[in-house]
């Protein structure tokens, strides 16, 4: 078993990254166990929650759905959200329809800036806050997807799929947003997040794979390339000076 090394990081160029916080374990949320037979003290437990780290929801946002004859319309509620209108409609798309899953779900992508990078061989599993008590009440499902993160660093996205039209979909600052989960060629891998430092050898690799969707269907088959031209070492961990 090792410990391995994980970079994360805020895309910049953009204003406002100062409302993204920083990733962190399921585990560090929790409270003292109660005795030696309570939930926090089952190793079962620990093992699971230990491995998912959770983002943050940076905004407070209240959104809804509304379908009037063919088409589908989203706007945000007042009551609940806190973030200016340009923004919404700066960081919000409602995917074209030939992309959802359903003709009657329609999918939501919200502008989510995070990435992850690693020099060792790892996997990332973007997937929705299960463990957490008000993502029960969202009215659909995130959608999820795994994608190996040492030669395809790509920026996440939010993607949501709304099931249930009578009901708002509410996102709270500080909440959690998503999960993310690692894996290695050992089960027995532990993980530890950084935060990364977005040298020019990242950025120029990290810019190989924008807009890649819009030349090919399957970008997963650009990998190989990928791991070809990527520089030897992208993990840079970032200092500050204190």
């Amino acid at each position: 078993m090792s410990v391995k090394k994980i970079g994360w990081l805020i895309e910049d160029g953009q204003p406002g990254n100062f409302i993204y916080n920083e990733p962190n374990p399921v585990t560090i949320n929790k409270k003292k166990p109660l005795s030696n037979m309570a939930v926090q003290a089952c190793p079962a437990v620990n093992q699971v929650e230990s491995r998912y780290f959770e983002v943050p929801c940076p905004f407070d946002l209240r959104l809804r759905c509304e379908k009037k004859d063919t088409n589908f319309e989203i706007y945000s509620v007042p009551e609940g959200t806190r973030i200016d209108e340009e923004l919404i409609k700066r960081n919000l798309n409602l995917m074209p329809k030939d992309s959802w899953r359903n003709e009657d779900r329609p999918v939501i992508q919200i502008e989510c800036p995070y990435a992850f990078i690693t020099d060792e061989d790892i996997y990332l599993t973007q997937l929705p806050p299960f463990l957490n008590f008000n993502s029960n009440y969202w009215p659909g499902t995130l959608i999820s997807g795994r994608f190996n993160i040492t030669n395809w660093p790509r920026t996440l996205s939010w993607a949501f799929e709304w099931h249930d039209l009578s009901q708002d979909l509410i996102l709270k600052r500080n909440k959690p947003w998503f999960y993310v989960f690692f894996e290695s060629n050992n089960p027995e891998d532990n993980y530890k997040l950084v935060e990364a430092e977005y040298t020019d050898d990242l950025r120029k690799f990290k810019n190989s794979m924008l807009q890649t969707p819009r030349y090919v269907s399957n970008t997963f088959s650009l990998f190989k390339t990928a791991k070809n031209r990527r520089p030897k070492k992208l993990l840079v961990e970032k200092k500050y000076d204190r």
